[in-house]
């Protein structure tokens, strides 16, 4: 009976040594090294001069606002010191309208840089995500570091283990023997343990790769899209310089036109004048012809005045039209 029990220590000895030695092989660990360094990498895109040039771009269309308003209420106090008899009839329309549509204007382009701004905070947080997971992946490559050198030192003590067990086969007794094996047991099963662990960490490892890589995805998608608002602002910002710079031909026709009104009012009242002196002084023959000529004049005036009338109409069209086309694209 005793050789029996001795054979069969032995030969449970010499089977501990493989379980060891099969627990992690060294292409796992460099595999897991290898992907490990690949998501430490920074992702591309986060630099902070975007983030910069975003803030540049922000700030524009506000200044360019105040340089307008304060134009705009310089170009109004000139009109109110050259023509102080003409704006009393048409002034205020005109200003209350250019007043809504600049007001819209300043509306539509706060909205674009709210949006902007919205999409920058939102890019910020996914970036705050993937460095809360790049430091998860790094915490879970030092368990694994742990862990392995723990496989190792518990490899090394079963190795010792099975060179020890033949000297203790002749020395122990078989109760030192059943103690010894139980001790193996027991470093077997949390080997196993370990092994277990280790394939959680694994897969937890892979749903961390995949989700890094659909963050990043994202974070490219939003890049994607910051670029093209940025663009649409521009072009909006083109826009509405050319729209102003329109607005202020018509204006400056407009006072070319309200000036020879002035003057054609002027020449009228002088001919009505002359026509009143003439019909008192000539005789009834040639205060007929005045008679008939005076009305050829106010057909002339009512002409110019329709022409304004146009050109006056004309300016909150165009602004409308303007408005229109600022709307954001959805």
């Amino acid at each position: 009976m005793g050789d029996s029990s001795g054979d069969r220590s032995s030969l449970s000895g010499a089977g501990l040594v493989p379980t060891f030695k099969s627990a992690v092989t060294r292409v796992q660990r460099a595999k897991l090294d290898g992907e490990m360094a690949d998501l430490l990498k920074h992702p591309q895109g986060t630099s902070h001069d975007n983030l910069l040039q975003v803030e540049s771009l922000n700030m524009q269309p506000e200044e360019k606002s105040e340089e307008n308003s304060s134009c705009s209420g310089s170009r109004v106090c000139r009109k109110e010191k050259g023509h102080d008899s003409i704006t009393e009839f048409s002034q205020p329309e005109k200003g209350a309208r250019s007043e809504e549509s600049l007001d819209k204007d300043l509306e539509t382009s706060a909205t674009s840089l709210q949006e902007l701004q919205d999409l920058k905070l939102h890019h910020q947080s996914h970036q705050e995500e993937i460095n809360h997971l790049c430091t998860e992946l790094r915490d879970s490559k030092e368990r694994i570091r742990e862990l392995e050198s723990i496989l190792s030192t518990e490899g090394k003590k079963g190795e010792n283990q099975a060179h020890e067990i033949p000297e203790l086969e002749s020395e122990m007794s078989n109760s030192s023997l059943i103690a010894v094996l139980t001790e193996c047991q027991s470093k077997i099963e949390q080997l196993e343990e370990i092994k277990h662990s280790s394939l959680k960490f694994t897969v937890q490892l892979q749903a961390a790769q995949g989700l890094a890589a659909s963050l990043q995805r994202r974070v490219l998608c939003l890049e994607n899209e910051r670029t093209l608002k940025q663009q649409q602002v521009l072009e909006l910002t083109k826009e509405l310089e050319a729209a102003r710079r329109a607005l202020q031909e018509k204006s400056a026709e407009v006072a070319c036109l309200t000036a020879q009104l002035h003057v054609l009012q002027q020449l009228r009242e002088k001919t009505r004048e002359s026509g009143a002196c003439s019909s008192d002084v000539l005789a009834n023959g040639h205060t007929t012809v005045e008679q008939h000529r005076q009305p050829r004049q106010y057909s002339n005036d009512s002409k110019l005045h329709h022409h304004i009338n146009d050109v006056v109409d004309l300016r909150p069209l165009q602004l409308r039209t303007f408005t229109l086309r600022l709307l954001p694209v959805r």
